[in-house]
């Protein structure tokens, strides 16, 4: 899953990086390749020579650009594009969801601001499962089924010896979701 943050300010930015590493380390079946930007003019180059993303997470106050204005360019690139506003404040949010945001997070969160972020990932993982190539194990991984080596009981074997353990309640659906998977691969 290809990933950009765009932030103008470092401390930020590596902050966001750190959270993003952590959650990339707890989910190694995601493949996160996260890319950095430090202004919004270097992400709209990338873009312009071809550079796309799965999800950006863009400040929306940077110098020269309006996260937002990146944002609309990004999209009309690649539509099914997920963006994640970053901010402070409050005076962009309609505009974030005219372009239809993702989420638009605020960086100084309560903690029900973290689970409504945590809602609306849920809401993306579930319009992952749209596509036969993921599928949900349990409450915490989404496993893009490309990178399973094998399934073998109640658990899955990744390319990379990560064996992520199926819930009983959800094992039959696995397989059998893993089944058509893999038929479906053959007939390529």
């Amino acid at each position: 899953m290809q990933l950009a943050i765009c932030d103008d300010i470092q401390k930020e930015l590596e902050t966001i990086r750190a959270a993003l590493d952590t959650y990339a380390a707890v989910h190694p079946e995601l493949h996160l390749v996260i890319d950095e930007y430090s202004a919004a003019i270097d992400v709209l180059n990338e873009a312009e020579k071809g550079k796309t993303y799965d999800i950006a997470l863009l400040d929306i106050c940077m110098p020269g650009l309006l996260g937002t204005n990146v944002a609309e360019e990004m999209l009309a690139k690649k539509p099914d594009m997920s963006i994640v506003f970053l901010t402070t404040g409050d005076e962009y949010a309609v505009t974030a969801f005219v372009l239809n945001a993702t989420h638009y997070l605020r960086l100084n969160l309560s903690s029900g601001e973290i689970l409504r972020l945590r809602m609306k990932l849920s809401q993306m993982f579930e319009e992952l499962r749209a596509y036969s190539g993921f599928i949900k194990v349990g409450a915490s991984y989404v496993v893009n089924l490309t990178f399973v080596r094998k399934l073998s009981g109640n658990t899955l074997e990744m390319l990379n010896g990560i064996k992520i353990s199926i819930p009983r309640r959800s094992g039959e659906e696995a397989q059998r979701t893993y089944m058509d998977f893999c038929q479906k691969e053959a007939v390529k």
